[in-house]
């Protein structure tokens, strides 16, 4: 039929029975499905190899009595080794710590029963630092097991950042000047003890109560509560001058400020600040001038504390959701799971990295201690060092991001500065942009000055939300195409950079249109 096949054959010297000339006796088998079949496997085979070998994770394979036999090259990277190095001996040559060992001990009786053992363990890699794992081991059915190792050591220390960073948070929260407190409403759910100070009352005496008991009648009470949320309603602070009622009966003069831990649910409770203005009130002309100075300087209290309280809180509420699963049913979950939490927690530690960052800037920033040092830089290099570390956000988004500009432009400014100006206005862009989208990063010269532009063609906004950029007293903050996070002060950063450099930012945006972000600097 002309089909082609393989076969077998097998053939014999044979003298056939009156034929003079020698014959070859010959036996065909036609093998063609058991080569379809081989070339299969093979291909198969291949396949896994390799999967095995562009795998992230460390893998490796051992015999049942923990002699290994095989491992990806990830795995020689994780513990700094080459296969020769360990290949063909006992699973014990490796790396570990002692404390590990201790800690853990290698359970090959677990294995033998069908157990998948996981655990976390230390490494010495060959350059001397820790490296820690997350090592998942089994028994396969012929005998052998196969082990994965994840390298939490980015995720570990980013855990325990994040702890740390918590504590400090903390610790500010108590050692404030200022009262502080949380209420659900109108009850105090936290104070810190500068409240406790103010008010004569112990921290248990307050918590759970009505903020009603501080108040020394019911008007007074009633109206605090309708000006500030009508404060709140309308631009996001309330700022209300009252009396409390000390737990002595003493009258005391207070200044609260208010904001919303969520805006969009004010009954997820209200952040306040109470400062003790008794002494201050001297005459009514003093108290105005005091007032108008309160006012302006806890417009950045309240930035910093609406950050703390809310945009610094859900990604925390979100890290801690992650890891309580992690805690209470990481024996049950897949592999594809844990790595689908993984990712997760590491988008927060990234954002929350970037947060502080910022916050830690502009801190710096408004105490007047960041250091200015311009010199003359290259820009198109600057700018290809910071767009590297988005690429891999821009792809997961399924963003074109592009540079298009001539490489002997140079100009004078603060080389850190410069980084975080460009860093924040394109992670903005890829914030503010959706799939199949385009960032595009151009710059030109213009009556000695360089424009430096970051344009996208995402959402855009509207002209109320383009009023309220680069200042500190309006929020204008919003959720990215990817629900990511969003404070607005990179904006604020990136303004008072430029200003320090002698330079000026301003925005070309309509809804659906895309942004277009552009800064000036001086010519070198």
């Amino acid at each position: 039929d002309g089909k082609q096949g393989w076969f077998q054959t097998h053939k014999i010297p044979y003298q056939h029975p009156g034929i003079d000339e020698p014959a070859i006796l010959g036996v065909a088998v036609d093998i063609t499905e058991r080569k379809q079949t081989e070339e299969i496997l093979k291909e198969n085979e291949n396949k896994y190899r390799a999967l095995v070998d562009l795998a992230v994770d460390g893998i490796l394979l051992g015999s049942h009595d923990g002699i290994i036999t095989d491992a990806n090259e990830s795995m020689c990277e994780i513990i700094g080794m080459s296969k020769g190095q360990f290949i063909g001996k006992h699973i014990s040559i490796l790396p570990f710590t002692e404390k590990t060992l201790m800690k853990n001990p290698l359970r090959f009786d677990l294995l033998q029963k069908g157990e998948v053992v996981l655990n976390e363990r230390e490494f010495v890699h060959q350059d001397g630092y820790t490296v820690i794992v997350e090592m998942r081991s089994k028994m396969m059915p012929d005998g052998t097991y196969q082990s994965i190792f994840r390298d939490i050591t980015k995720r570990k220390k980013a855990e325990k950042e994040l702890k740390e960073t918590n504590d400090r948070l903390k610790s500010i929260f108590r050692a404030a000047p200022t009262g502080i407190g949380v209420v659900k409403e109108r009850v105090f759910i936290e104070v810190n003890p500068k409240i406790c100070e103010m008010t004569g009352y112990r921290q248990e005496e307050l918590v759970g109560q009505n903020a009603r008991i501080l108040y020394g009648n019911q008007e007074e009470y009633d109206f605090v509560g309708e000006e500030k949320y009508r404060q709140i309603s309308k631009k996001g602070t309330g700022i209300v001058e009252t009396r409390w009622r000390k737990k002595d009966g003493t009258i005391i003069d207070v200044l609260l400020a208010s904001t919303p831990i969520d805006f969009n649910d004010l009954n997820e409770g209200i952040t306040f600040i109470a400062l003790d203005i008794t002494k201050s009130k001297v005459g009514e002309e003093e108290i105005k001038s005091k007032n108008e100075e309160l006012i302006k300087l806890n417009a950045e209290k309240d930035k910093f504390f609406s950050i703390i309280a809310h945009d610094l809180r859900n990604p925390f509420m979100g890290f801690l959701g992650f890891t309580e699963i992690l805690k209470s049913d990481i024996h049950k979950l897949s592999l594809d799971e844990l790595v689908e939490i993984a990712d997760n927690m590491n988008k927060d530690a990234k954002n929350l990295f970037s947060l502080l960052t910022n916050l830690l800037d502009w801190s710096l920033s408004q105490r007047g201690l960041t250091v200015f040092n311009p010199d003359r830089l290259n820009l198109k290099e600057i700018t290809e060092l910071c767009i590297d570390h988005f690429r891999e956000n821009a792809n997961n988004k399924g963003i074109s991001l592009s540079i298009d500009m001539q490489d002997n432009i140079f100009v004078t400014a603060d080389k850190s500065m410069l980084n975080s100006i460009i860093r924040n206005l394109v992670s903005n862009a890829i914030k503010f942009t959706n799939k199949g989208d385009k960032i595009i990063i151009t710059c030109k010269k213009a009556e000695g000055k360089m424009l430096f532009s970051v344009k996208d063609t995402g959402i855009g906004m509207s002209e109320d939300l383009q009023k309220g950029l680069f200042k500190i007293d309006n929020r204008t903050t919003r959720e990215g195409t990817n629900e990511e996070p969003s404070t607005g002060l990179g904006l604020l950063l990136c303004k008072e950079f430029l200003e320090k450099n002698n330079g000026e930012i301003w925005v070309i945006s309509s809804v659906g249109n895309g942004s277009e972000f552009i800064f000036s600097l001086p010519l070198a």
